[in-house]
């Protein structure tokens, strides 16, 4: 009985006692995001912040008012910060994924930091899954703010980032949704423990009397004096708890998290509250959390966000159904009906029929660009003329014997060689003497490909014919003559700008380079070879604009986007010379506004290693007063890497993005979006998901700001996209954004296949 009426007392003294424990919120003084693809570009204004996919947010607090006078907190020790948690409102999922937090280790300011300042960042405290969208998540940064009291310097604030998901945070800017970031903390008292007092003796124990009769229940007593318990702290399995210490615990059971607990009996080690009631009592219960509030009262529409990042690639289609195959028809003729898929040849050229078709002659149609017939093979330029052989005395024919290329056979006067093996055109020289008994060897058919040279020696007779085969030597790899030359081969740190001074060279390297911190501007149309390996560590960009580029149909005014190209025909684009991009819709009084993306070649017989990034991306459409007129933006460029060796990564990146159309302005709507470029790569192994390399490939976004009504905006130019489509406020249309597009991988035992027919 005393047992348990002692037990009621310090239940009673915990649950009367005044509270030791201070919860505060410390201010949030600055928070951003930093981008890779925009790596100068600073967003500490957004009303979001964006994590993952190249992604970084920082967030930064102010704890001066809890360390300095005034304020009643000031003089905390971290032994006094019980438990601080960080929140964050999760206001979009793009992809679900573990989300990193880490101590930021330099200094970094809201309206200045961009990729290229980001500050230096620590290893991982804790983490979250990032799952679903419009939820508050809460993570426990004890040990790190109470680091940042014990040495303030350290606050210098936090960052979330992540490998995997792709995700948006409310901003303290956002006046949407209104969820910035908290940081809150428990403080506690730390008073002193009293002396404990003296232990009376123990009195004799006296004989027992007879049970008496119960008595009537006396009055109840005064309520004795308040004990002084510790601190509330968080509950752990290793610490030994006295009599009447408080916790709180944030591991326990589902049911058990957030609840606060008292001990009721001494030197509890390893036991959790909520699992024996004999050990712990539960005196404060976690609540549940509450209804959502009503809606408030909708905000002004916000500044335009960032563009969001791509988004991940979608699953391959069903293969179509096979298309008709090639039917060869002879010599074209007028009189015919050719089917799609016939194939005739006139004048020495192939044509195949892309339509039913009757009377249209293949070689006028295609140079009027009618779309009835395409180019199946082009005539070649006329050979030398072989070199006839000595006459001599008629004979029998010879035995001829064929070694190493090829078989000649011989009969009398004439002659036929066929070759195998290679798609350059050889020379041929043959030399029989007046004594083989062959007077004349006619040209005769000849069928090339194979080796670089051969010669054959043929025996005929009583002598001996020679028969040399020469093949010129013909590589898309370039002859190697710029060897590694610094400024035209390797470049090493700075910047070197091809555009306003030029190489005075083919750019034919053994090896080709651009180092770490490095960056080579080109001009569209830049063919680079290699005999040996490419290495791009540092940076490539191409400049837009420097043609009208390749596509369908052109950008027009308002409701006329430009039309890309078909898969089939990117697929084939090996060299697209100075052509890249399609222009937007532009009146052209503003130089570089709305250009399609610039095209670069890189061509290697050995491996091509990128760990640093090539930009082909198109411009950005502006608003134009003279009209006045909104341009679409650029279309992106093209970027072909070729390898007959391999084609690896460690983190390079490809951009071939469509410009943003330019936002509505007095007198004009919104203008399109330009339609993503065309990346494709080419090596013996092309595998999607062992190539590694990051690639962009994203329609630029349309212009965004609230119409006025007066029309005049232009659609967004194409290439491996569709541009977008201009505003108009006269059929009640709204602008669009450009097409994406996707890389295209060709796996080939040696591209010069492809690029020499």
């Amino acid at each position: 009985m005393k047992r348990l009426s002692w037990l009621l007392a310090i239940v009673s003294f915990a649950l009367l006692a005044p509270s030791t424990a201070h919860a505060t919120q410390v201010a949030l003084t600055g928070d951003a995001h930093v981008y890779a693809a925009r790596p100068t570009t600073n967003f500490g204004t957004l009303a979001n912040l964006y994590v993952g996919n190249g992604n970084t947010a920082l967030l930064q607090f102010d704890l001066t008012p809890l360390t300095s006078p005034p304020s009643p907190l000031s003089g905390i020790t971290s032994s006094q910060v019980a438990r601080a948690t960080l929140t964050v409102f999760v206001n979009r999922v793009n992809s679900g994924g573990l989300v990193n937090l880490a101590p930021v280790t330099s200094a970094w300011t809201e309206s200045g930091v961009t990729y290229a300042t980001i500050p230096t960042i620590g290893g991982t405290t804790a983490s979250f899954t990032a799952a679903n969208a419009g939820v508050y998540v809460t993570l426990d940064v004890t040990s790190l703010v109470q680091g940042w009291i014990t040495t303030p310097s350290t606050n210098l604030g936090i960052a979330l980032s992540s490998t995997a998901a792709n995700l948006l945070l409310d901003s303290k800017e956002n006046d949407e949704t209104s969820h910035p970031a908290t940081l809150d903390l428990t403080i506690t008292s730390m008073g002193a423990t009293g002396a404990t007092g003296a232990t009376g003796p123990t009195g004799a124990t006296g004989a027992t009397g007879p049970t008496g009769a119960t008595g009537a229940t006396g009055a109840t007593g005064a309520t004795g004096a308040t004990g002084t318990i510790g601190a509330v702290t968080n509950w752990s399995s290793a610490v030994s708890y006295p009599v009447g210490q408080v916790v709180y615990c944030v591991s326990c059971s589902s049911t058990s998290n957030g609840s606060s607990y008292i001990a009721l009996v001494g030197n509890l080690v390893g036991v959790t509250p909520g699992s024996n009631p004999s050990a712990w009592q539960l005196i404060a219960q976690a609540g549940a959390t509450g209804p959502t509030g009503a809606q408030g009262v909708t905000g002004p529409v916000g500044a335009t966000g960032a563009t969001g990042a791509t988004g991940a690639t979608g699953s391959t289609g069903a293969t179509g159904a096979t298309g008709a195959p090639v039917t060869f028809r002879g010599i074209w003729s007028t009189s015919t009906i050719y089917q799609i898929g016939d194939a005739v040849y006139e004048n020495g050229t192939s044509y195949i029929a892309l339509t039913v078709n009757n009377a249209f002659d293949p070689a006028h149609d295609v140079s009027v660009s009618r779309g009835n017939w395409a180019v199946l093979a082009l005539q070649g330029a006329t050979g030398a003329q072989g070199i006839q052989g000595n006459p001599g005395s008629n004979g029998a024919p010879g035995t001829v014997t064929s070694i190493a290329v090829g078989t000649v056979t011989n009969s009398g006067s004439t002659g036929t060689v066929s070759l195998g093996g290679t798609a350059a055109v050889p020379t041929i020289n043959v030399n029989f003497p007046s004594s083989s008994g062959v007077t004349s060897v006619a040209p005769g058919t000849i069928t090339t490909g194979g080796t670089t040279t051969g010669s054959v020696t043929v025996s005929n007779g009583t002598s001996t014919p020679t028969i040399n085969v020469t093949f010129p030597l013909v590589s898309i790899y370039g002859d190697g003559s710029d060897s590694n030359t610094s400024g035209v081969c390797a470049f090493t740190s700075g910047t070197t700008n091809w555009v306003t001074s030029p190489p005075a060279s083919a750019i034919q390297c053994t090896t080709f380079s651009v180092s770490s911190g490095a960056t080579l501007i080109v001009s569209s149309g830049t063919k680079i070879r290699a005999t040996s390996t490419v290495t791009i560590a540092g940076t490539i960009n191409v400049v837009a604009g420097g043609a009208q580029g390749l596509y369908v149909q052109p950008a027009g005014y308002s409701l006329a986007p430009g039309t890309a190209l078909n898969q089939f025909t990117l697929r084939t684009l090996l060299n697209p010379g100075p052509f890249g991009g399609g222009n937007s819709y532009s009146l052209g009084t503003a130089p570089t506004s709305g250009l399609g993306g610039g095209s670069i070649v890189i061509l290697a017989e050995g491996a091509i290693t990128i760990s640093g990034s090539i930009t082909a991306n198109g411009n950005n459409g502006v608003y134009e007063s003279v009209a006045p007129q909104t341009d679409g933006g650029g279309a992106g460029g093209i970027i072909i890497l070729a390898s007959k060796t391999s084609i690896t990564n460690t983190a390079g990146t490809l951009y071939a993005n469509g410009g943003s159309g330019a936002s509505a302005n007095t007198g004009a709507d919104n203008a399109g979006g330009g339609g993503a470029g065309l990346i494709h790569l080419l090596s013996p192994s092309n595998a999607p998901g062992t190539l590694g390399i990051n690639y962009f490939l994203s329609g630029g976004a349309a212009g965004s700001a609230a119409a006025n009504g007066s029309g005049n905006a232009g659609g967004g130019g194409a290439m491996g996209g569709n541009g977008g489509t201009g505003a108009s406020s006269y059929y009640g249309t709204p602008a669009s954004s450009g097409a994406n597009s996707t890389i295209i991988l060709t796996t080939v035992a040696d591209p010069a296949t492809l690029f020499v027919p």
